[in-house]
């Protein structure tokens, strides 16, 4: 079981690992659910964490899903860091506005970030049809999906956070997401068996004041 703490910061990072994760999710600016991470915060902490894996959150700004030409453009560029940096992988999602994944666009992104892992975030949580929407990924080939479900807690979805994983054996890894934590952790896994779980809490508080 891969626990994957989702992180704000160096400082943040470093006590996860601590407190035991296994793999690091970077991120900036908790309040808007997360963007892309500063150039120095993925150095310094790809200096540190050295046998650590580390991904990176690609999302150039707050809010939906729905990006506009120079973001996509602005993605691409940050991915090109990523690879600079070797960084294990890199987390993105990107949505059409009628609500249900960009295909087009994920497909370019994938392509362009190999050989970087990647994963497609929790924007697939606001599609229609999740289920659907995951057999689109699995048709293109991405690494992992990060997801809950469809809902906003994993304790919530779990019939259908197992249905995802069925679909999903040895294609992708379903990364299961959604106030997944160091106390209901276990529980979740008994009846999931997930490979992987996220939380911002899945090795416990990560407050450094």
């Amino acid at each position: 079981m891969v626990k994957e703490a989702c992180v704000f910061n160096v400082l943040e990072a470093l006590r996860a690992v601590e407190l035991g994760a296994d793999r690091i999710e970077l991120c900036e600016n908790m309040f808007c659910g997360g963007t892309t991470p500063s150039y120095g915060t993925i150095k310094i902490l790809k200096q540190i964490l050295v046998d650590i894996p580390i991904v990176v959150m690609i999302r150039p700004r707050g809010g939906n899903f729905v990006y506009s030409t120079l973001e996509f453009q602005v993605m691409q560029e940050d991915i090109e860091i990523c690879k600079s940096l070797g960084v294990e992988g890199v987390v993105f999602g990107i949505l059409r506005g009628n609500g249900e994944i960009d295909i087009e666009k994920t497909k370019y992104l994938l392509n362009f970030s190999y050989p970087l892992k990647v994963t497609f975030h929790k924007a697939i949580d606001e599609t229609h049809n999740i289920k659907d929407s995951v057999a689109n990924l699995l048709d293109i080939g991405v690494h992992r999906i990060l997801t809950s479900g469809g809902g906003l807690k994993a304790e919530d979805s779990l019939m259908i956070l197992k249905d995802l994983i069925l679909m999903s054996r040895n294609k992708v890894e379903i990364v299961v997401a959604g106030k997944v934590n160091k106390s209901n952790i276990d529980s979740i896994d008994a009846i999931l068996g997930a490979k992987a779980y996220h939380g911002r809490l899945i090795v416990g508080d990560l407050s450094l004041f």
